[in-house]
């Protein structure tokens, strides 16, 4: 009776065992917040690559902001620019690694034209970002929305 005792117990203790290895060798990849930089820029500027007139970080727990402009009567395109990368290649750095990005312009509660998504004119603008990281990225970081709210004055 006291060995048939002891070999339950065993069998529960290596069952247990097991169950607690199985656990905690799941392959399910890290998963990481980032930080994001939208930047607004002139569209028509043709003589450099991106060139930033501004730019805003959200950090995690960061989904919107309010900005003003001073009106000046030009256009400008903002757009999400990079993501921060807390473990790439033993550094961390900020990369221009987007999967699909969805942008969506207001001015004054009215969607703005879909080819023309900039802002000028006077008044209240609410830019919604949705970010999505690529899905064979090397490094997966959780999807983002963003909204900026923007006053031209």
């Amino acid at each position: 009776m006291k060995s048939k005792i002891i070999a339950l117990l065993l069998v529960a203790l290596t069952l247990g065992g097991m169950c607690l290895v199985i656990a905690g060798c799941t392959d399910e990849p890290t998963v990481y917040d980032v930080p994001m930089k939208v930047i607004y820029s002139d569209p028509y500027d043709r003589f450099h690559y991106w060139p930033t007139l501004g730019e805003w970080i959200f950090e995690p727990g960061v989904d919107e902001m309010h900005i003003e402009l001073a009106y000046d009567g030009k256009e400008y395109r903002f757009s999400l620019f990079e993501c921060f990368l807390p473990v790439y290649s033993n550094a961390s750095k900020w990369v221009q690694r987007f999967g699909e990005v969805y942008y969506s312009l207001t001015k004054d509660g009215e969607p703005k034209d879909s080819e023309r998504q900039y802002v000028c004119e006077k008044g209240e603008y609410e830019l919604l970002i949705i970010a999505f990281c690529s899905k064979d990225a090397e490094i997966l970081w959780n999807t983002r929305t963003l909204r900026m709210y923007i006053s031209v004055i």
